[in-house]
């Protein structure tokens, strides 16, 4: 399951950016 692996890490990094961007409401 390599590809929920690459998946989850990034989603992981969109939500800390998100969450830096002051970006409320942005789910994948």
């Amino acid at each position: 399951m390599h590809n929920a692996y690459r998946i989850n890490l990034k989603g992981e990094s969109m939500r800390k950016r998100a969450k830096k961007l002051t970006t409320p409401g942005t789910s994948d």
